[in-house]
């Protein structure tokens, strides 16, 4: 008999496929808000160290601290870029694996605890069929 896909209940998407889209929308919005502030900062900073009025020790302000905060813009926006893509993503199955790129992202970091259920139910079969990649 021809193999046929896990049928899902009547017309019905998984609800993880939901999930991982509030979860990836979640993480641009907080990746492209880490992206201006530190664009913010960096702005604001100038040429100017940023000095303690009560030590005078500088706090920020050398070529290090711009050096991270133009690392930080450049990495909010890539990865607020790439998490907004992923949310709006088609039924393919190439944003399939998207997913489990941007999932599997997450659980490298404190994002752990939402993105680990996600990636123990974007495996399963059921939503596998749903982005026709069985």
């Amino acid at each position: 008999a021809p193999y046929e896909a896990p049928k899902t209940e009547g017309a019905k998407r998984p609800a993880v496929i939901f999930w991982y889209r509030v979860y990836a929308g979640a993480i641009a919005f907080i990746s492209i808000l880490a992206a201006v502030a530190s664009l913010w900062l960096m702005i604001k900073m100038g040429n100017d160290a940023i000095v303690d009025l009560n030590t005078g020790e500088t706090i920020a302000g050398g070529t290090r601290d711009k050096a991270v905060l133009i690392t930080m813009t450049a990495l909010g926006v890539v990865f607020g870029g790439l998490h907004a893509f992923a949310a709006a993503v088609p039924y393919k199955p190439w944003a399939w694996v998207l997913g489990i790129v941007v999932i599997g992202l997450g659980v490298t970091g404190c994002t752990v605890v939402f993105a680990a259920p996600l990636l123990f139910y974007w495996i399963k079969p059921i939503t596998k069929s749903a982005f026709q990649r069985l």
